[in-house]
């Protein structure tokens, strides 16, 4: 993928402009990069200020070719690349929770927030991507739960070398996607690196319903299959999903070993 970059000082939101510009026909590959955003974007409508210095602030304009039905596996790709970048720059195992938060230690480093759109070269997806650098600037109840690269890093990392690692991570994995033709190996590629992917038990919000269960892995459309505890199966496609702890006994749980063949650092000059 032929990644081309557009830097901001300061932006409302690198979303809002890479959607801008996927409508008016941008290439798949033009990314967005900001040094801080008025109007940073999330799930569910939630907008918050990103302050220069604190975190990448990434979008990339994607034209994958796969039916509609299939987008949402992108975020889950977007995820894949964040794992292999923070493993790579700092050597923790880092966890994924479905469906767009990457963690390090239970604490959130990064999240990533996928938006459709149209174009008359055809439908595109703008995926976003932000990773904390440092918790300085965020709210005291959002860095309670929250981690940074300075945090889990013995070096200073330098932004330049995080936008390129994570720039190769994700075109070495879409190109990969699209070479198959088979969504299957993003789907193996995220069930591998998180701990969410099967018996984990999980507390579920949606809009409509809250339930509790144990989670038996994704479908061919990327949602989570969740069993009830009352032992019926939900197709998890929206909501929030959080890890419920045993109150009895908690068992530290992380994902699966991910083999370094499997990671994409061996590929970065």
């Amino acid at each position: 993928m032929n990644i081309q970059i557009f830097r901001y000082n300061t932006i409302t939101s690198t979303n809002d402009e890479a959607v801008r510009q996927a409508e008016l026909g941008a290439a798949e590959g033009v990314c967005v990069v900001a040094s801080s955003q008025s109007q940073g974007k999330g799930r569910e409508g939630r907008t918050w200020h990103s302050e220069e210095g604190g975190g990448l602030y990434f979008s990339i304009i994607l034209r994958p070719p796969i039916e509609e039905q299939f987008y949402p596996v992108m975020t889950l790709l977007g995820a894949v690349a964040v794992y292999d970048t923070v493993h790579t720059l700092t050597g923790a195992v880092p966890d994924i929770k479905w469906p767009n938060d990457v963690l390090v230690n239970e604490k959130k480093i990064s999240g990533i927030l996928a938006e459709r759109c149209e174009s008359n070269i055809g439908p595109a997806i703008v995926l976003g991507i932000g990773i904390n650098f440092v918790t300085d600037f965020l709210t005291e109840d959002v860095r309670a739960n929250a981690t940074s690269l300075s945090d889990i890093s013995d070096e200073d990392l330098d932004f330049e070398v995080v936008l390129r690692t994570l720039t190769h991570c994700l075109s070495y994995k879409y190109e990969r996607f699209k070479s198959l033709s088979n969504v299957n190996q993003v789907l193996g590629d995220w069930s591998v690196r998180s701990s969410y992917s099967r018996d984990k038990s999980v507390r579920v919000r949606t809009r409509t319903d809250e339930f509790t269960g144990t989670t038996m892995g994704l479908n061919p459309y990327g949602s989570l299959m969740v069993r009830r505890e009352d032992g019926g199966l939900s197709t998890v496609t929206a909501g929030d999903v959080t890890a419920v702890r045993a109150l009895e006994a908690e068992v530290e749980e992380s994902p699966k070993d991910v083999n370094d063949d499997e990671l994409c650092e061996n590929e970065i000059d």
